[in-house]
């Protein structure tokens, strides 16, 4: 009879964070006309809703290890909040958490080890509805290269009805904060949310079904980027 190997993946308690806009606003941060930051230093993302975690495994049988990441409080992912933001820094996108925004906007941020990083943003202006994507030359799990396309097209309302849908299915605003999964290679899905009262940052490693792959796939499938086979992870 053929061993298999069984994981159970445990989640600590997760350390919750104020989500409202108000916690984050900081006047400090220099941007330009476009919300775009000055400082190649700055970070893209609150801190605090990157939580360090530690890695706890337990044998449980010969065939059964559990997984458990649990939160660290008071310590924060500094390496994978500085290697998202240098990619978002090289495409040039607005940040999203340092000010009150009068529009609804989410982004998914795609960064394949060996494929190129890809930002797609939706937004919801009273009645207006874009989308934004940009791709650059570089790699997603080294360095970003320069922006290769840059476009937008204007959207129906259905699909941004759609988009909340889905956003809606994988109970965005109260997903798990940090990375809930690591690997050597694969692929980071990052998704932000700002609907002009709170803001939230989500991501995860290589998914390839589920509710929150649902509503990534959908920013993918809007915009006019072809992928082979290989090159969708």
């Amino acid at each position: 009879m053929k061993a298999t190997l069984t994981i159970i993946l445990i989640f600590g308690i997760q350390i919750i964070y104020c989500q409202s806009v108000d916690n984050f606003i900081n006047p400090e941060i220099k941007v330009n006309n476009k919300n775009i930051p000055i400082d190649k230093k700055q970070s893209y993302f609150p801190l605090e809703l990157f939580p360090e975690k530690d890695i706890k495994f337990t044998q449980i049988n010969d065939s059964t290890t559990q997984i458990e990441y649990i939160p660290i409080e008071n310590e924060f992912d500094t390496f994978i909040v500085n290697w998202y933001s240098k990619h978002l820094h090289a495409m040039e996108e607005p940040l999203l958490f340092n000010k009150q925004l009068d529009k609804e906007v989410f982004r998914f941020t795609w960064l394949r080890s060996f494929d190129n990083p890809i930002a797609i943003r939706i937004e919801k202006n009273n009645e207006e509805y874009r989308l934004y994507w940009k791709l650059c030359n570089g790699a997603g799990g080294y360095e970003p290269g320069e922006i290769e396309i840059d476009k937008s097209k204007k959207l129906k309302k259905k699909h941004w009805e759609y988009f909340k849908k889905l956003i809606n299915n994988c109970d965005f605003w109260n997903m798990e904060l940090g990375r809930t999964s690591i690997g050597n290679d694969g692929s980071e899905w990052i998704m932000e949310g700002n609907d002009t009262k709170k803001y939230r940052v989500v991501s995860e490693w290589s998914p390839d079904d589920g509710a929150f792959y649902n509503a990534c796939n959908y920013l993918i499938e809007l915009t006019n980027l072809k992928f082979k086979k290989r090159q969708k992870y």
